[in-house]
């Protein structure tokens, strides 16, 4: 998903969680890319019914999602370079 690109999106760190959160919302595949050269650090499929529904963002479920995602886009930024 675009939304979590670190390095073309403007914005702080402390937007992308938000971006995170979005993007597990609204997708049903994340790809989170390495930067330099360019290459797939992880492919995440969100197996979840879609669309979903608001009470989605309050489940587990979601909440596990999201913290797979933060921790591809953290692994994804100690290996740049």
């Amino acid at each position: 998903s675009k939304f979590c690109d670190r390095s073309t999106t403007p914005g702080s760190p402390k937007d992308w969680p938000e971006r995170v959160f979005e993007s597990v919302y609204l997708s049903n595949r994340i790809i989170v890319m390495g930067a330099r050269p360019g290459r797939v650090v992880a492919d995440i499929a969100i197996d979840e019914p879609y669309p979903r529904s608001d009470a989605f963002r309050t489940t587990p479920r979601y909440a596990q999602w999201c913290v797979q995602v933060s921790q591809a886009l953290q692994n994804a930024g100690e290996h740049h370079g």
